[in-house]
């Protein structure tokens, strides 16, 4: 919900109300979910994909979303493309490391299970030569996170990660 890269961004109406949902909450125990969906768990499937579990999720789950900070028409994808070259990870989506023998990062789609409770992260570009399992994982974990999945109760981002399975 954020301005890219400002730290004040112009919209102060979103973080406001999470704020007031998290004092009903924590204070009253009253309000809906307040809490940004985080990392839990994950288990690969070989080097085909990684399912990711997360915390707070809501019962009605996640929906795939442009990412706020994103200009539309691909742009952001085109600067970030350029940015990325000189200097990597300014830009984060989700990405894929292999137990190759360079360990190997792949940049990755970001899908949903069935049920829409869980991130399923699969590479966008071929599994390395001599890798046998993925062994890591990043979502959005950069200077500018790219964030696309989002809690359709409360409306925020799964946080950034960057883990080992």
């Amino acid at each position: 919900m954020g301005d890219t890269c400002n730290i004040h961004p112009p919209s102060k109406q979103f973080p406001g109300r999470r704020l007031a949902a998290a004092a009903l909450h924590i204070v009253y125990g009253k309000g809906n979910a307040w809490r940004h969906p985080t990392y839990k768990s994950a288990s690969a499937s070989g080097t085909a994909s990684l399912t990711v579990s997360l915390n707070d999720v809501a019962a009605t789950g996640l929906v795939l979303k442009q990412a706020a900070n994103a200009v539309p028409g691909g742009a952001t994808d085109a600067w970030c493309q350029t940015t990325n070259a000189g200097n990597p990870f300014t830009c984060a989506w989700a990405s894929l490391q292999y137990d190759d023998a360079a360990a190997t990062w792949v940049n990755a789609t970001v899908g949903l299970s069935a049920d829409a409770q869980k991130l399923v992260i699969t590479p966008a570009a071929a599994v390395p030569a001599g890798a046998t399992r993925i062994t890591a994982s990043t979502y959005g974990w950069g200077s500018i996170p790219l964030l696309t999945v989002y809690d359709t109760v409360t409306d925020t981002p799964v946080l950034p990660f960057n883990q080992t399975v």
